[in-house]
Order: structure tokens, then C-alpha cells, then sequence
């Protein structure tokens, strides 16, 4: 009898996503799996300073990515690429950053390093994006700055209206140091063409903890 009931149980819940385990007493507890991800908290400030792109920001190469600043670290064939802060060409007319190779393909990225994050934590980049003409490659893109890094999605051909790219970071270093890079181009997906940055934004994604009571038969 005891069988039964438990095969039966088991068949009523078999399209449920809780997923139960058995003792030898037939009581049943929930598997241990019960984080559930929420939306960014929309009161939270971002993470990147200078996101908007209005302070001035430094057209020359940088070696290294700073902490607070947007700094042009370059990449491959980079004597290709012609980087500006435009005016009256961002979101509402404001700045932004472009990145410009019309004649060859190139691989560079800005970048800002951002520090003070929760190791293993989980945190969300988006940024507002155009772009013009681009063929081949990743386009324009936001990613880490290592090797194979996570990247969002690419934007390639010619957008004239600002579109949204979102890049999910799940894997912050024990250090708590993440280098965030706005790219043209990725490893082994070159690129030519334009690209306009604006409205940067990097945000902790909240999670909640959700324990299901223990059901008895």
C-alpha cells in the first residue's frame, strides 16, 4: 500500500518542477535547489561611473583598464580603428563613445574596471548601441576583458535606432574585480565599421531564497 500511494504521488507531480526525494518513513523534503533570480533592483545605482559618456574621456591607447574611468586599451590591429567622443550623436543627443574602422577589420574595446563586487555574485551590463555599416565578425558587442570572456549579443549591419545590449556576469574573481569593455570586433571575429556607445550600466542582480515546506503523507 505504502508503494502505491508514493507511485501515485509521483505520477500526479510528474510535470511539477519541484522534484522530491523519498525516505524509507515516506516523508518527502524538497531537493535543496530553491534560488529563484529576480529582475535588477531598479533603485540600486550602477556600478560604471561616466556611463552617459558626458565627462571627457581620454582618446589615447592605454596599456591597462582603470578603476572609474573609461580608458581605450585598443586591441587588434588597432591602427585601423579611429575612436571619438562624439557630440550631439547620443541617446537624446547627448555624448557617447564611437568606434570607427571603415576600411579594415580591427578587434578593440574601451574599458573600466569595476571594483568591489560579491565573488560569485550575479550582475547584469547593458548598454545603449547603433551602428553603421559593419560587416564580418562579432560587430558590436560588450564583454569581459580575458580571453573566450562572456559576451552579450552582436550587433552587426546598420541600426539607426538605439538597441539594447545586455551582457549577464555570473562568474566574478575571488578579487571581486571585473574589467567591463565596450568592443568592436572579438577574439578571432574581427570587424569594420561604426559603432556608438551610450548609457552604459552595470547593476547587482538581487536574488531571494524560497524554501518549500515539507510535504508528509
Amino acid at each position: 500500500e505504502p508503494y502505491r500511494r508514493q507511485r501515485q504521488m509521483c505520477i500526479r507531480d510528474r510535470l511539477c518542477t519541484v522534484f522530491f526525494s523519498c525516505s524509507d518513513s515516506n516523508n518527502f523534503r524538497q531537493e535543496p535547489d530553491t534560488t529563484i533570480p529576480l529582475e535588477e533592483d531598479k533603485t540600486n545605482p550602477s556600478l560604471i561611473v561616466n556611463g552617459d559618456m558626458e565627462d571627457d574621456i581620454s582618446m589615447d591607447l592605454s596599456t591597462i583598464a582603470v578603476s572609474g574611468v573609461w580608458s581605450y586599451i585598443g586591441g587588434w590591429n588597432a591602427k585601423a580603428a579611429i575612436v571619438e567622443q562624439k557630440e550631439n550623436s547620443g541617446v537624446n543627443n547627448s555624448r557617447c563613445l564611437a568606434i570607427i574602422a571603415l576600411d579594415e577589420d580591427t578587434d578593440v574595446m574601451f574599458a573600466q574596471k569595476v571594483t568591489g563586487l560579491k565573488s560569485g555574485g550575479y550582475y547584469k551590463a547593458s548598454a545603449k548601441v547603433k551602428t553603421d555599416m559593419i560587416d564580418g565578425g562579432m560587430g558590436a558587442n560588450l564583454c569581459l576583458d580575458y580571453l573566450w570572456a562572456p559576451t552579450s549579443g552582436a550587433l552587426t549591419g546598420s541600426h539607426s535606432k538605439w538597441q539594447d545590449l545586455v551582457l549577464e556576469i555570473d562568474d566574478v574573481p575571488e578579487n571581486g574585480e571585473i574589467i567591463l569593455c565596450l568592443r568592436l570586433g572579438n577574439t578571432a571575429a574581427a570587424s569594420r565599421g561604426l559603432a556608438y556607445f551610450d548609457d552604459v550600466v552595470l547593476k547587482a542582480v538581487s536574488y531571494t531564497h524560497l524554501t518549500l515546506p515539507t510535504i508528509r503523507l
